[in-house]
């Protein structure tokens, strides 16, 4: 009798804390969002898909997910997702990575004080002020483009045509004129 008692109770503890996978996600337009998990053939709809505070996702189905039962009530389930598979590697000690493992999009806080953001895509900055860059020095690969409004940018060693003459910029300076 102890024994099967003592069965029930080591059943009912291995459901509290389990992997799983989102098997439907219900989206991301609500405050507490919900995400359907599988778990051994067994659905469990309405896991509360948490992160901590200031990041947030709308992970895809198939992601693993951590999950447990909150109070010990196997039907008030909340789950963490992640993705140790897909995660971005070759960290050092004390660096830190956030990323989409979809996209390959991340950025990672180097160990150093060093920040490299990676996109395969474009990398598009909005704000309602300024956006300031400040350095000692700005290097720039590729084309600049000042959108409208003001001239093409030269740099020393670039090429130009002023009327009919064309040159090679040899240096640069804040007052140049023709």
């Amino acid at each position: 009798m102890m024994k099967q008692i003592l069965q029930g109770l080591h059943n009912k503890v291995k459901q509290l804390t389990q992997y799983a996978y989102i098997s439907f996600n219900k989206g991301d337009s609500t405050a507490n969002p919900l995400t359907q998990i599988s778990t051994l053939g067994d659905n469990a709809a309405n896991a509360q898909r948490i992160s901590p505070y200031g990041l947030f996702s709308n992970p895809p189905v198939g992601t693993k997910v951590v999950y447990w039962a909150i109070n010990g009530h196997i039907e008030n389930k909340a789950c963490i997702p992640f993705c140790q598979a897909e995660r971005i590697s070759g960290l050092e000690t004390g660096e830190v990575a956030i990323g989409s493992p979809s996209t390959g999009s991340y950025i990672i806080f180097k160990a150093n004080g060093d920040i490299n953001i990676v996109s395969e895509k474009d990398i598009n900055l909005t704000a309602a002020g300024n956006v300031n860059i400040n350095g000692v020095q700005i290097n720039t690969t590729g084309t600049t483009n000042l959108g409208s409004g003001g001239s093409a940018i030269a740099r020393v060693g670039d090429t130009v045509k002023v009327g009919n003459e064309i040159g090679t910029i040899t240096s640069g300076g804040g007052n140049t004129s023709i």
